[in-house]
């Protein structure tokens, strides 16, 4: 009854928090694209909304087919950086 009748109660938020490394600086200086951005920064420890999603269905918090539908965006980027060639963040050299 408290979840008026939709499986749901309350709201519990998850996060995906980049913090900008010497190498995510580099390749925004050169203009990298978001995907490739995203690619550096998984690289160098961020987690994804996915990955925060699945650590609340590990807690009980939630449910995979609630983290699947909030995180599809995640999905479609995973599979745009996929078919890219790796970028290290380390190819970009700084700009003088």
């Amino acid at each position: 009854d408290q979840c008026r009748q939709t499986g749901y109660q309350g709201r519990a938020a998850i996060y995906e928090i980049c913090l900008v490394t010497e190498g995510l600086r580099k390749l925004i200086m050169h203009r990298c694209d978001g995907g490739g951005l995203k690619q550096c920064a998984i690289a160098e420890g961020m987690e994804t909304l996915r990955h925060d999603g699945w650590r609340r269905v590990a807690q009980g918090r939630s449910t995979i087919e609630e983290v699947v539908r909030v995180t599809q965006t995640d999905e479609v980027m995973a599979e745009t950086t996929e078919e890219a060639e790796p970028i290290v963040a380390a190819e970009a050299t700084e700009i003088q």
